[in-house]
């Protein structure tokens, strides 16, 4: 079985993302939990007064989507290859003699993924050369071979691209398809170009004068190609709107052709249909105690009255005179008064026995059911494949897992943890997929990948300025720096493997360093 992992990293300057890789099969029982353990320092003031449980869902975002088995550029090109969507839509053109009966939906399905994988490959390997570039390891890295590997996969690209442009260009294909081609087309040719633009700055790097002309070749080509084709975001001159232009263009394509891939999240409302019922029940109950106390009242209202004579005889030989108005007032008058009064403390006493059952009640329903709960749904085949719930809550040092205040404390002695004051926020999260609905409708799915991304905004509220003075002494007196003064926020993640495997829970404990400004940098400390 592939591995259940996750990855922690930043986004943007106030998220926090973590990618999770959920492995899935039509046979096993794939079902999965993830948990986060934010542990803030208590002068950012974080806990259940100043942050609700709705401010923190309105906070996370959440996307899952499949992830597609390793094609390589060669098997995507293959006409022989069963799963390749190039090999699909060839193979629904020769099927399909009336071109007025195509199937527009699933050829942009196969369009889509064709670009999706083949954007994916190109991007895999110019990143390999952005983080030799990053590392200093440029020297010792392959960057000719790698290049000319790009290259020559580009071309091979650009050749079944012409095929099925010959297609698609038949009469009487739909506009439609024609057009979402064409996006394909142009999406490409801006990832070939961008893979360009790196090489050709890792060649001047290095100094490899060959690769850097051939790189400058192939960008021109490209731009010649992209202006021939009647596409209009290209970057001829240094111009601040066509590059912004370009850029808007190019993610509007890659977030087109990548919608197929996402799953429908559709939250359920039994949460709050359990609640309604139990805040209910506390009314009935509430109700109940109170109409009970009335039909005592009532009935001793409606006594006999040589009984309620000597019921207002009994009060008054105990100091009941006190509470009459007046001495003159008749037995039946005096227990009517005494009845308002019952009534005025049932009414307040039915508030609250109602208020503490509604109290009661919402420490209880997280417990049967969970603050949020999403269906997952497959939107190729429309069907119902899975089962998100999500938990949040502050908790203390002693309520912790044995093993997460462990890792928290991790290489600290007594004295440390004495001086260690923190608010701890805890986010559960678990995910059931029914492989059985899911896999059968995506031969070429190999995983799902979930992101979630939580907003920290509301955590720099509480910090200081972002810069502060300090000194140094050096041979020439005292000197100045100017640096960030920063927060460390720990998050332990668990991740829970519930296939039949033995696999133990992982932990790893992360470093978060902010400032007011925003998220600095996110580090890995220790694990379990």
């Amino acid at each position: 079985m592939s591995s259940f992992d996750c990855k922690v990293r930043l986004h943007a300057n106030q998220e926090i993302e973590f990618k999770l890789h959920y492995p899935v099969s039509s046979k096993s029982k794939n079902k999965y939990g993830f948990n986060v353990y934010f542990f803030i320092p208590k002068q950012l003031n974080i806990t259940s007064r100043t942050f609700s449980l709705n401010k923190f869902f309105s906070k996370l975002k959440t996307y899952i989507r499949y992830e597609i088995s390793g094609l390589s550029i060669e098997n995507l090109l293959n006409r022989t290859c069963i799963v390749s969507p190039y090999s699909r839509i060839l193979k629904l053109f020769e099927d399909t003699p009336d071109l007025n009966f195509l199937d527009i939906d699933y050829i942009d399905y196969e369009l889509k993924t064709f670009f999706n994988i083949a954007n994916a490959r190109i991007i895999e390997k110019s990143k390999d050369i952005k983080k030799a570039m990053r590392k200093g390891r440029l020297n010792s890295f392959p960057l000719s071979d790698l290049s000319h590997q790009i290259f020559s996969e580009f071309v091979q690209i650009r050749e079944k691209m012409q095929l099925l442009k010959d297609l698609f260009y038949q009469q009487p294909v739909d506009s439609v398809l024609r057009k979402a081609f064409d996006w394909v087309d142009e999406g490409l040719s801006m990832t070939f170009e961008r893979s360009l633009w790196i090489i050709n700055k890792a060649a001047n790097i290095k100094g490899n004068e060959e690769l850097d002309a051939k790189s400058q070749e192939l960008l021109a080509q490209e731009l010649t190609y992209r202006e021939s084709q009647g596409y209009a975001n290209f970057i001829k001159q240094k111009d601040t709107l066509a590059c912004e232009g370009y850029l808007f263009r190019q993610q509007s394509i890659k977030k087109w052709a990548e919608g197929i891939m996402y799953m429908k999240l559709k939250r359920t409302k039994n949460a709050e249909r359990i609640g309604e019922l139990l805040f209910g029940f506390a009314a009935i109950a509430a109700m109940a105690v109170s109409l009970s106390l009335m039909f005592v009242g009532e009935h001793i209202r409606t006594l006999q009255p040589d009984v309620v004579e000597s019921v207002v005889d009994g009060v008054s030989s105990d100091g009941g005179e006190n509470l009459s108005p007046s001495s003159s007032m008749s037995p039946t008058q005096a227990i009517s008064i005494y009845w308002v009064l019952l009534a005025l403390f049932v009414y307040m006493l039915k508030d609250r026995i109602k208020e503490a059952l509604r109290r009661l009640f919402s420490k209880i329903i997280p417990k049967i059911v969970s603050d949020r709960e999403q269906y997952l749904f497959d939107r190729k085949t429309k069907k119902r494949c899975g089962r998100v719930k999500d938990w949040v809550h502050f908790s203390s040092q002693r309520k912790l897992p044995e093993n997460v205040a462990k890792l928290r404390m991790y290489k600290k002695n007594r004295l440390d943890r004495l001086l260690v004051r923190e608010d701890i926020l805890s986010f559960h999260h678990e995910i059931k997929i029914d492989g059985s609905s899911l896999v059968p409708g995506h031969s070429r799915m190999s995983a799902l990948t979930e992101i979630n991304r939580i907003d920290l905004e509301s955590f720099f509220a509480g910090m200081d300025k972002a810069f502060e003075k300090v000194y140094y002494l050096d041979s020439d007196g005292l000197k100045k720096i100017k640096t960030q003064r920063v927060y460390h926020i720990t998050a332990i993640v668990e991740l829970v493997d519930n296939r039949d495997t033995d696999q133990k829970n992982k932990l790893v404990r992360y470093r978060i360093t902010a400032n007011k400004s925003g998220l600095l940098r996110v580090s890995e400390v220790a694990s379990l």
